[in-house]
């Protein structure tokens, strides 16, 4: 690749686009070897993964932009016309990155689940709070491994009225 600034750019894209995709896999072998074991992923690693997923998605818009900007380019001999297009083709590629983005944050915000260590009948767990159909809330409990990892505890599930988490700690 030039050593252009724009070619700087297509390089630094390409090196997250790949760090991401190997991100991604990683994540997804993982999910299939530790269910074999009976073993969970964290919380904070799902919120990796999304954000793998959002990050990879805007890079990929842009990358194909810019692709096809300069294709395009380069065909359109008047200036004007190509000023007009490089426009249309910026506020395009904005409007689905933020469109990306908030579909993200939307998908993040009805999928997340908190997860809290408590101790419950003597016995240090990981309790995770998710929402349980429109007003309840269903608490889980698993026995923590390690950073990464979490196994289902014998600790049977907790489901009780409202929305609300019972283990969140008010500061």
């Amino acid at each position: 690749m030039n050593c252009t600034p724009k070619g700087k750019v297509f390089k630094y894209m390409a090196y997250i686009a790949i760090i991401n995709i190997v991100l991604i896999i990683l994540y997804l072998t993982s999910r299939i070897v530790i269910n074999k074991w009976h073993l969970a992923l964290r919380g904070w690693v799902g919120i990796l993964y999304m954000t793998n997923i959002i990050v990879l998605a805007v890079i990929s818009i842009m990358f194909i932009n810019k692709l096809l900007s300069l294709n395009l380019y380069s065909k359109i001999k008047n200036a004007v016309m190509q000023k007009t297009i490089k426009v249309i083709s910026l506020v395009i590629t904005a409007i689905i990155i933020i469109s990306t983005c908030l579909y993200g944050l939307l998908l993040f915000s009805f999928t997340y689940a908190p997860e809290h260590v408590v101790y419950h009948d003597s016995q240090k767990v990981i309790a995770k709070v998710s929402s349980y159909g429109f007003h309840h809330s269903r608490v889980d409990f698993y026995e923590p491994i390690n950073l990464f990892f979490m196994r289902k505890s014998n600790i049977e599930s907790e489901i009780y009225d409202g929305s609300y988490d019972r283990y969140k700690k008010d500061n």
